[in-house]
């Protein structure tokens, strides 16, 4: 906690070592830091939720940073931030409505495409993937951004009772279902090539798992399996961090290992937080019911 607060910049957003301020740190610093027994860390998220609020584009999608013009798939982790706050501490509807359009229409549709067709004729999986989401508009989808879009709007559809979004949350979990590799487990699932013959990774391993737990969707065993091998040993924090919000949510305690990775970034430490205070049932990715029944 003191590593991430020290890290804030004076505008009030988080640079992932040093510098610049970028929305995809500030974003998970907003969801480690939310409202409990201790107060003091409430300036700090007011600003940063400030930060974000005043990075949000026209088109309602937000970009890496200020020196980027494009938005991008970082877009899912400002709006978790702006959802996870209270209804009188949320954005203005108007800038969360806008988010949650410029995120579902980052979803790819199951519509007719000769590119679509013929990825099937051929039985490759094709770039634009009905269900995936791309880290670029247009470009490709992949399982980080499509994981981080199901945890958005499997969220929003609970808090706003929107049951088309919830229906674009199974689209992703569909597609992510789809992109397992042959260890059962998740890499980063190529456009050209599902790489279902390399191996997982423990990151997006976890990250996918906890987008099917928040959508409701049964967590494959086997790749349960995986993941608490994974964490026994794990390459990463973020990776241990995003198993244990998936798995401990379901009842499933992850202990910490005996060699705990150090944080490489401001961005370790917050998943760290959001973690260990998943731990005592406010897992911020999921909607309080579904914490609960966990």
């Amino acid at each position: 906690m003191q590593r991430l607060l020290s890290a804030q910049n004076p505008d009030g957003g988080w640079p992932y070592g040093r510098g610049l301020s970028w929305a995809e740190p500030t974003g998970f610093a907003v969801l480690a830091l939310q409202p409990g027994q201790d107060c003091s860390t409430t300036p700090a998220r007011d600003r940063a939720v400030a930060w974000l609020s005043s990075q949000q584009k026209p088109s309602g999608g937000w970009a890496p940073n200020a020196k980027v013009a494009e938005c991008t798939s970082v877009t899912s982790v400002a709006t978790l931030a702006l959802l996870s706050q209270t209804k009188q501490q949320q954005s203005g509807s108007k800038c969360l409505d806008a988010a949650l359009k410029w995120t579902a229409g980052q979803v790819y549709p199951d519509d007719f495409s000769l590119a679509l067709l013929l990825a099937r004729a051929l039985n490759i999986p094709p770039a634009h993937a009905p269900g995936s989401v791309p880290w670029y508009p247009g470009t490709a989808g992949w399982v980080t951004p499509t994981s981080l879009s199901a945890l958005v709007l499997s969220q929003a559809a609970h808090q706003r009772n929107q049951p088309e979004l919830r229906q674009l949350a199974d689209r992703c979990c569909a597609y992510l279902l789809s992109r397992r590799c042959s260890d059962d487990g998740w890499n980063h699932g190529g456009s050209k090539t599902r790489s279902e013959d390399s191996r997982s990774y423990p990151e997006t391993t976890g990250l996918a798992l906890l987008a099917l737990r928040a959508a409701s969707v049964s967590l494959p065993q086997p790749s349960v399996a995986l993941a608490i091998k994974f964490a026994a040993n794990p390459e990463s924090l973020e990776g241990l961090s995003w198993i244990q919000l998936a798995l401990e949510s379901s009842g499933r305690l992850i202990p910490d290992p005996q060699r705990l990775p150090p944080p490489r970034t401001t961005r370790d430490c917050a998943l760290r937080l959001i973690a260990l205070r998943a731990r005592e049932g406010k897992n911020v990715f999921l909607a309080q019911s579904d914490t609960a029944a966990g």
